[in-house]
């Protein structure tokens, strides 16, 4: 865990300095959104979560460094399990408008409040109501997850999940390529 929480101050200090090399190169979005929900399905099914994967396309290549974006959907997802609660559902979507490609996780658990919406993707910030509910993470997947899009030149957001839940959404640029 130290090596981690090492790995992952470095890695948010040089994309805040603006020295993160970026190794754009075109990829499936989609078959990195499968590899990271089936690393992960060990944690799906101890806390009996449904994964919905929807799909605009049967292809969608982006522009972007697979690593990062790799790195992006596994912290997202991480955060959706970690919160929801026991038998829930998380949702990954992909979506094509406005020549932009939108990655959206959402997941139906407790949901955080406006005021936390605003510090989420602030180093080491935790939720109040998260303290009982994460019991492993220090509070720099989100901030990593808003460098890493930064550093592409594109954007993340949160939001309130009617019905209860959060929605993380980030754009990537499509490549133009089927």
């Amino acid at each position: 865990r130290l090596s981690k929480l090492a790995n992952d101050l470095v890695d948010l200090s040089s994309a805040q300095a603006g020295k993160m090399v970026i190794e754009k190169c075109d990829f499936d979005i989609n078959d990195l959104i499968r590899e990271s929900i089936e690393v992960m399905e060990p944690r799906f099914k101890q806390k009996s979560i449904k994964v919905n994967a929807i799909f605009a396309d049967e292809v969608t290549i982006v522009n972007a460094d697979p690593n990062k974006i790799k790195r992006v959907l596994q912290n997202l997802i991480d955060n959706a399990i970690k919160f929801s609660f026991n038998g829930g559902e998380i949702i990954v979507e992909v979506e094509e408008k406005n020549k932009k490609v939108f990655v959206h996780v959402k997941d139906n658990g407790k949901g955080i409040t406006k005021d936390e919406m605003k510090h989420v993707f602030e180093r080491f910030f935790k939720a109040d109501t998260s303290r009982g509910l994460d019991k492993t993470g220090v509070g720099l997947g989100l901030s990593i997850v808003k460098e890493f899009i930064n550093a592409h030149g594109e954007r993340v957001e949160v939001k309130d999940r009617e019905g209860g839940g959060t929605e993380f959404v980030f754009t990537l640029t499509p490549s133009g390529k089927k």
